[in-house]
């Protein structure tokens, strides 16, 4: 490359000397991109034009020809270069970009269906503008079962997928999903009673024989499963704009959805589960948080928060009868005893029984989650503790069990930031997240080492437990 300039350099030097000599400006080669003025022959010259202009003519007509020739030439071969070089940094463009896609392709892999785990991972609607967060999800059954036959591992086609307002007016939804077709196709605004819009964080859902049960503020609402049945079948209900809704929603065929049943508590009730026997609500704390402080009695066997657990009957409605009041903070609470406790970590979001193993999203902020997975306690003989809520004079007695890094744990894998609710139905254990909302994933994208997914999983217990 120096060798081609230093050609071009030297023939703009012969022209300057040319011109210099000559009494008539030679034509520029340049094609008028650079003028080359007239240069008039001083009167010390050594020859005169009169006596020398045939000869000296035909001497710079032969010389500025070559040179332009010259010219001509090098400027060709540094077109070639030119080219070269521009279709270098063009493979060179595509090779950052094919490497830009395959780092995010591998990084893509940690959170995608690539994961041997992963058994289907499917699109999460609702999370384009800030309406709406997802926060639950569950199974729906092909017809509503007896509670002790729900997880029995048969193919389930919809999903459900629970969401709170978070800049809207609108009630809190339930949003079916088809495992078929990955797409959103029915939607359900919730109510507490008819009128009365239900605009809780619905946390968690799980489906219990005839009621999916929707978990927030100390309390599972109890919503008919049939009803939902019904309205998935439902081929002539049309969408009907509504505001304050993200586009993904509002174009679905809508219902009002009206608890049919309620029952309180002894949990925060971050989130819920069933495994068949028990709805599990569990409590979502952090010490460091005066928000999420644990509740003084739920901390047992070491750890700082529990999962009250209640046998059911064969409609999936809670068996325990007996209340007591306790008070946490400046509120009050009216609780239905537990029938067994599960003493775990903090900064939970989801729990599910998986046959053999325990399963535990941890989650909190802009940092990656945790699926941890433990051995079923459940299948070993349980500890009876007594414990005394505050502001009673009255103990308590409940079988526990325990979730403990010595005792029982057996792996965790990382999973994308803003893991929630899980469910298992015999086969796949499902997780949902956040991340992808608009509300979080702008400042939680910041930090490189961050994942974000826009799907929600179907994950394989025994693979997470055999994960490196």
């Amino acid at each position: 490359m120096k060798n081609k300039y230093s050609y071009i350099l030297m023939a703009l030097s012969i022209l300057v000397i040319l011109n210099n000599y000559r009494g008539n400006a030679i034509a520029s080669p340049f094609d008028n991109n650079v003028e080359v003025k007239e240069v008039k022959a001083s009167d010390d010259s050594e020859e005169s034009n009169s006596t020398k202009g045939s000869k000296v003519g035909n001497f710079f007509s032969k010389v500025g020809t070559g040179i332009k020739n010259t010219y001509n030439n090098v400027a060709d071969k540094a077109s070639d270069i030119k080219d070269a070089v521009v279709d270098k940094a063009g493979d060179a463009k595509d090779a950052i970009s094919k490497g830009y896609n395959n780092v995010k392709n591998k990084i893509g892999s940690v959170i995608s269906n690539k994961k041997s785990y992963i058994n289907e991972s499917i699109f999460l609607p609702g999370h384009e503008s800030k309406e709406m967060v997802c926060q639950g999800i569950a199974y729906l059954p092909s017809k509503v079962m007896d509670a002790k036959e729900q997880c029995n591992g048969n193919y389930c086609r919809y999903v459900l997928l629970s969401y709170y307002p978070k800049n809207s007016n609108q009630p809190s939804q339930i949003v079916v999903v088809d495992r078929k077709t990955a797409k959103a196709v029915k939607r359900f605004p919730l109510y507490k009673s008819k009128g009365n819009a239900y605009t809780g964080h619905a946390g968690g859902i799980a489906v219990a024989g005839k009621y999916l049960w929707v978990a927030s503020g100390n309390k599972i609402l109890g919503f008919d499963v049939q009803e939902i049945i019904d309205f998935i079948g439902d081929t002539q209900t049309q969408a009907k704009a509504v505001d304050g809704l993200p586009k993904s929603l509002d174009k679905l065929p809508a219902k009002n959805l009206t608890a049919v049943k309620s029952y309180s508590v002894d949990s925060k009730a971050s989130y819920v589960s069933f495994d068949g026997k028990y709805i599990w609500v569990g409590d979502f704390t952090k010490s460091s948080s005066s928000s999420y402080e644990p509740v003084k009695h739920h901390k047992i066997m070491g750890r700082n928060c529990w999962i009250a657990g209640y046998l059911v009957d064969s409609n999936g409605y809670p068996k325990s009868n007996t209340q007591y009041t306790y008070t946490s903070g400046s509120d009050k609470y009216t609780v239905n005893k537990p029938d067994a406790v599960i003493a775990m970590r903090e900064s939970v979001q989801g729990m599910a029984v998986c046959g053999n193993y325990v399963a535990l999203t941890v989650s909190y902020g802009a940092t990656n989650s945790k699926l941890a997975v433990y051995n079923n306690p459940l299948k070993s003989d349980s500890t009876e503790i007594t414990y005394k809520p505050e502001g009673q004079s009255k103990s308590f007695k409940v079988k526990a069990f325990e979730l403990a890094d010595k005792k029982n744990w057996v792996n965790t894998v990382k999973l994308a930031a803003g893991a929630e609710d899980l469910e298992y139905d015999g086969e796949n254990l499902y997780v949902t997240f956040e991340c992808s909302s608009k509300n979080y994933r702008t400042k939680w994208s910041l930090n490189p080492a961050v994942k974000i997914t826009e799907n929600f999983f179907l994950i394989n217990p025994e693979k997470v437990a055999e994960a490196k």
